[in-house]
């Protein structure tokens, strides 16, 4: 079984689920990590909220997700980027 810091970090982000959505989640105890699901009865309703939520327009409250995701988004996207970019142009190169 995992450990209980992590079976208590497993609730608690059950518990935010749970809040958010309305529908309880499941927990899977795993001996190195706990997963958080919603059981295919309940994926239903979690998947209509999600999509009210994507098309309901602006929130009273907002998360300025850029400066968290970016970082990370630039360390792993940045070096296929490049990549992708000198492939390009030697492909170019190599066709005329």
């Amino acid at each position: 079984m995992a450990e209980a810091v992590s079976i208590a970090k497993a609730q608690a982000a059950g518990l935010a689920l749970q809040t958010v959505f309305g529908v309880q989640p499941s927990f899977l105890y795993n001996p190195d990590h706990v997963r958080i699901y919603f059981e295919p009865d309940r994926l239903k309703t979690v998947q209509t909220k999600i999509a009210s939520m994507a098309t309901a327009g602006p929130s009273d409250v907002r998360v300025d997700w850029l400066p968290l995701v970016a970082p990370l988004a630039i360390k792993k996207a940045l070096p296929f980027a490049v990549g992708l970019l000198v492939a390009g142009y030697l492909f170019g190169k190599l066709q005329k």
